[in-house]
């Protein structure tokens, strides 16, 4: 057996790739001439490239030190992925990494933001404008929010994941760690590929690049891919042949590289990505526990569809009163609920709202009085409402669902020599992101939730960095700036959901407190039964958030011996956010939910003395906020409340540090020792706002993290094995308010004080010439320690979640071997295959909350329905075999597949105000790949 080196020969190639760039890129020649001066040094840069190639098969870009360093030389727990690997086993998305980077897990928002976590530091924001724990660098440039990651991965010299507190060299502080891409740069040699995919469901793909020097001073490289997918793989359970999934996204970029003089590099890079995909349809489970009998008679849980009740299986019928009774037992000192039942789903079959009427099923509300004008309204009459009727004044969401968003990104990165050892680096940044998405969150046939997310973001940084190397210490100093301008404009459309079906109940029945005040009378008496039967349907959550941040940087590392090397750096950070925005009436559709059903909870809770003034108006605030005090007949001082606009300042600063010391007697071994602290900013959220306090900021996470490791690299056997202890104080969380109109609404919280903890390692070894084996391991614990006195769960009710887990897998595994080989002079076969395991995922468990009942507060072990939130194990197996021109490297042909065990797989489960669902896996895909290289 014959070990292939695959080596990219220029014979032949290089003619062609030059007649493309000529045809391609003879305006970068012009715009970019200069007088040359360069060309004398051509033939010795082509000599120094060539020389390089050998010593630099160790070298890597590594985001936290921002040097070309090998990995032996850092006292830090790094992933490398080599390119060859992100090829052969189609790593095409940021969220596929986590096939090859147990460490590093990939979830979602119902509102589609990419949810990422490393060694289970993660944050579970909603919302696009969300800072993240991990934050993704991709040639030096940091990306601050995860949406604008949605694009193709492509043409990358490699992938490295950096786990802990990052941040103190430069870019920006995060508590988790950073997703590294390093992208292939302009070549001395012409040199081009292209490659085209087939695939399942209609799977068409097409990537390539061109590369190489097109003036004497300046290189440019130019790369794309577009990934199309024309049959979706999800299915409708209730309209088989309604289907979602389809893809279209499309990415590009072009390198310019410059070389005007010596000691000055100028490198412009120009990126962006348009993505027009099928939002993914969700997986119903079950009703929240506020919208099902089983565990209340609230006004959601007596509004629950029946039919979506049934459809969830979690039907209860009206003459079992056991289904509905659960109580406290005074025997076994626990609360007792029914059993549940939790429905199942394979990965392809999901669904959602129809786009026009069925009259599939009946759409009447329990609780309804049978005489009432919405029972016998003629809409309802055995249908259940589309997403692109409209219904009275509410307007409705037709339209494909999918997203159209796109992107585009400007980076300017100058490096000047100032001398010997001192080197002046500035990096420049512009990032503009367009969103406008529709998507249906409820995992049911039902306008439970339907969103139209709209939005944008436009993020500006400027970086400069002095450096150093004098002798045994190498140091940089220096400063960043960041400003970002995020706007969301969020319509949701929410007729089937729980809290709007109570509203209308509510009023069905009759409930105007408001009768007498000024303004609401009047309202409400020019509403026409059409207006009333599709009123509290629409709503449009708005927002505009202005985040500053700048920080100061130092760094430095110290060769105390031969052997011994110490290091250190440290960072303060100043960081300024601002928020304006709150929950809007959509053309006076929201106004007869809000001027009765809500008002009637308000009365109900506080008093008539709380009800706002005066009537709101069409497309004005909803979201209240606490105007003084009143004095209520009945219940006397309580709160006045008023509508308006939600405006937080918050202003915060941190000092982040990081100290480590490394010992590498031998050149093959080295071992480290660490201690780090570092901070994730402060977050406001944007929910569906009754009240302010939704609204509201949570302050600044700390991680401090302390860590020991050590690798081996001996030939073809490479080891890396460490321990790590997190302090977390802070940690950012969606959880719930505590709102005596609707009982619970979604807000986010700091939880005080936590821990993690936890031992990985990895091998590489190659048994004989032509074979590797490899493989990562993670074995991970988080503890909540402390929470705030003031939490609760989703039913409103007191919670302590001390001793539970953040909800992530103990055991993350990925694995694998790749085969080289020889099939004569002038074919060669490689083969790799891949296989990643995590286990069970426990969702987060209330230890103990109290209940008051019957004046006395009685303890439980735990909230129900919170085991729906568990995520089973699962494995996913993934593999690639190529054949290819073993004599030059001119084209190779590959077949592949990714879940090739068809595994049904959940990356995470969502609640919204009436159900719990599921967020499927992908499928089973498999294709064939044509590459040829020139």
């Amino acid at each position: 057996m014959n070990y292939v080196e695959r080596a990219a020969s220029p014979r032949r190639r290089g003619l062609v790739a030059r007649l493309l760039f000529g045809a391609a890129l003879p305006a970068i020649a012009i715009a970019f001439a200069m007088p040359a001066h360069a060309a004398e040094d051509g033939a010795s840069a082509d000599s120094a490239d060539a020389a390089a190639t050998d010593a630099d098969k160790d070298i890597i870009l590594v985001v936290g030190e921002r040097l070309e360093t090998n990995l032996m030389k850092i006292p830090m727990a790094i992933q490398d992925i080599p390119a060859e690997r992100l090829q052969d086993l189609k790593i095409n998305s940021v969220k596929d990494l986590n096939l090859v980077a147990p460490s590093f897990t990939v979830s979602r928002s119902y509102q589609g933001t990419p949810q990422y976590s490393i060694r289970g530091i993660g944050f579970n924001a909603i919302n696009m404008s969300a800072s993240p724990t991990v934050t993704l660098y991709q040639d030096d440039i940091a990306y601050p929010y995860p949406f604008t990651q949605l694009g193709p991965v492509f043409d990358l010299g490699g992938a490295q994941v950096l786990k802990g507190p990052q941040g103190t060299v430069f870019g920006r502080n995060t508590t988790a760690g950073v997703i590294n891409l390093t992208s292939n740069q302009p070549t001395e040699e012409y040199t081009g590929s292209l490659a085209i995919d087939v695939g399942n469901y209609e799977t068409f793909n097409l990537e390539g690049f061109l590369s190489g020097r097109v003036s004497p001073w300046l290189k440019a490289r130019l790369a794309f891919r577009t990934e199309q997918s024309m049959k979706g793989w999800q299915r409708s359970e209730s309209r088989p042949e309604d289907r979602l999934g389809e893809v279209h996204n499309t990415g590009a970029r072009l390198i310019l590289a410059a070389d005007p003089s010596p000691g000055l590099d100028i490198t412009l890079t120009l990126s962006g990505w348009k993505n027009e995909s099928d939002t993914r349809a969700m997986q119903a489970i079950g009703l929240t526990p506020g919208a099902d009998q089983k565990y209340g008679n609230g006004a959601a849980a007596l509004s629950t569809n029946d039919t979506l009740r049934e459809f969830v299986g979690a039907p209860c019928p009206a003459d079992d009163t056991e289904c509905y009774n659960g109580g406290y037992d005074f025997e076994l000192e626990e609360y007792v609920y029914p059993k549940d039942h939790i429905r199942e789903w394979d990965n392809r079959t999901a669904d959602w709202s129809p786009a026009h009427k069925t009259s599939y099923r009946h759409a009447a509300v329990r609780g309804y009085d049978p005489d009432s004008f919405i029972y016998n309204h003629p809409f309802f009459q055995d249908v259940v409402p589309g997403r692109a009727d409209g219904i009275g004044n509410s307007e409705a969401l037709p339209g494909k669902l999918n997203e159209n968003t796109s992107f585009w990104s400007t980076s300017l990165d100058i490096g000047y020599d100032i001398s010997d050892g001192l080197r002046l680096i500035s990096l420049s940044n512009f990032q503009k992101l367009s969103r406008d998405s529709l998507q249906d969150v409820s995992g049911a046939p039902y306008e439970v939730l339907i969103q139209n997310p709209k939005g944008s973001i436009q993020s500006w940084s400027q970086e400069l960095q002095l450096k150093g190397d004098t002798g045994p210490v190498k140091w940089s100093v220096g400063g960043y700036y960041g400003k970002d301008k995020i706007e969301e404009n969020i319509r949701s459309n929410i007729f089937n959901n729980s809290n709007s079906q109570a509203v209308r109940r509510y009023f069905s029945n009759g409930a105007n407190v408001a009768e007498g005040l000024p303004g609401y009378d009047e309202y409400i008496e020019q509403v026409s039964d059409d207006d009333r039967a599709g009123a509290f349907r629409s709503l449009r959550d708005v927002g505009q958030f202005d985040v500053e941040t700048k920080s100061l940087l130092a760094n430095a590392e110290w060769a105390v011996t031969d052997t011994l090397t110490l290091s250190g750096g440290a960072r303060y950070t100043w960081d300024r956010l601002e928020f304006r925005g709150c929950t809007k009436d959509v053309n006076g559709n929201a106004l007869l939910g809000a001027h009765s059903g809500v008002l009637y909870l308000i009365e109900r809770a506080y008093g008539k003395a709380a009800i706002p003034d005066a009537p709101a108006k069409p497309n004005e605030c909803l979201t209240m906020y606490q105007d003084g005090t009143r004095i209520d007949d009945e219940k006397g001082e309580v709160p006045h409340f008023e509508r308006g606009e939600v405006h937080n300042i918050q202003k915060e600063s941190n000092f982040s540090w990081r100290a480590a010391l490394s010992w590498r007697p031998v050149p093959e071994l080295m071992a480290y020792a660490s201690a780090s602290r570092g901070y994730k900013s402060g977050v406001n959220p944007l929910n569906t706002a009754n009240s302010e306090k939704q609204d509201a900021p949570v302050k600044q996470e700390e991680l401090t993290a302390y860590e020991a490791g050590a690798r081996l690299d001996i030939d073809r056997f490479r080891l890396g094995v460490g321990g790590f202890y997190y302090d977390y104080r802070d940690k950012q969380l969606s959880g719930y308010y505590k709102d005596p109109v609707f009982t619970t609404l979604a807000a986010l919280v700091n939880v005080p004080k936590s821990k993690a903890w936890g031992i990985e390692g990895d091998l590489s070894v190659e048994p004989v010439r032509g074979i590797t084996l490899f493989g990562n391991a993670l074995y991970l614990k988080t503890k909540i320690l402390e929470t705030d006195p003031t939490a609760v769960n989703e039913l409103g009710r007191l919670a302590s979640y001390n001793g539970s887990g953040f909800g992530v897998p103990k055991w993350a595994l990925s694995g694998g071997a790749s085969f080289n080989t020889s099939l004569g002079e002038a074919l060669g076969l490689r083969a790799t295959v891949n296989y990643r395991w995590q286990s069970k995922t426990i969702g987060m468990r209330s230890t103990q909350f109290a209940y008051e009942e019957f004046g006395e507060k009685i303890p439980e072990q735990s909230s129900p329905k919170e085991h729906y939130y568990d995520i089973k194990a699962y494995g996913l197996l993934n593999a690639n075999i190529t054949l290819f021109d073993g004599d030059d490297n001119d084209w190779e042909f590959s077949i592949w597949g990714r879940n090739l065990n068809q595994t049904d797989y959940a990356i995470g489960v969502k609640s919204n105000a009436t159900t719990i669902f599921r967020i499927p896996g992908d499928p089973r895909t498999f294709g064939a790949t044509f590459r040829v290289n020139f």
